[in-house]
């Protein structure tokens, strides 16, 4: 269990030569890292099995897989935990809106919009039309970006999550639903929603903000266990 440690780390130390280097040398790599030449070979030959680094040549590059990774490497590591981009989406069909019964952490049990995280090669409207057919399995058409929300997830006293989230509304071609295994969606009275049973950005955002553009606000959720018990604009 130590050695296999001792490898993450080694390789962590070999990939972030590259955050500074698109190609380098064995000796590079070995002066960098500061290991021996026998222990960094399987390292680098372990790496090209596992698709991290290619060689051509004397010259090793990341993988085209590999470079897609460099902004979240932080992250990875656990050296940094960053704010994650939501795509939410506001499907809305003769004055009624859909919304998702929740049932994954946070938020579970909670109804909320449709929406999650877009893939390395969306744009936000293509984003916006996936989410709303794999969870809904509507067809849509895209309207607009509504708005952008930074929201963070305070529980006593300790920032946990943090989603930049950004409203989009989309209309759709019919208002036959499915049921992914996301969680349960159904249609609500758009003047009629329970304000105690929808997370609370968004319903601050269907209240606020499916109507025109608006800046950057930043909202607050205050959380204990799985129980939202606060929510403030900053």
């Amino acid at each position: 269990m130590q050695q296999a440690s001792l490898g993450k780390e080694e390789r962590e130390k070999v990939f972030q030569l590259f955050l500074k280097n698109r190609q380098l040398r064995f000796s590079d790599i070995e002066e960098g890292v500061g290991i021996r030449s026998n222990n960094l070979s399987y390292h680098l030959e372990q790496m090209q099995k596992d698709g991290v680094i290619t060689k051509d040549g004397e010259l090793y590059t990341l993988t085209d897989k590999a470079e897609q990774m460099i902004p979240f490497f932080n992250q990875m590591t656990g050296k940094e935990v960053g704010v994650m981009p939501v795509v939410l989406v506001a499907i809305q069909h003769k004055g009624k809106i859909c919304l998702l019964r929740r049932e994954k952490r946070p938020y579970k049990g909670y109804w909320g919009l449709i929406g999650g995280k877009p893939k390395l090669q969306e744009s936000i409207p293509e984003a916006a039309l996936r989410e709303a057919k794999e969870e809904t399995g509507l067809e849509c058409e895209f309207e607009k970006i509504n708005a952008i929300v930074h929201e963070r997830v305070n529980e006593e006293g300790t920032m946990k999550h943090a989603f930049l989230l950004m409203l989009t509304t989309v209309k759709p071609k019919s208002d036959k639903l499915w049921e992914s295994d996301e969680g349960k969606v159904a249609w609500f009275d758009s003047e009629k929603l329970d304000k105690s049973t929808i997370i609370p950005s968004d319903y601050w955002m269907i209240e606020n903000h499916l109507k025109k553009q608006s800046a950057i606000p930043h909202v607050v959720l205050e959380q204990k266990g799985e129980e939202v018990i606060g929510f403030r604009v900053e």
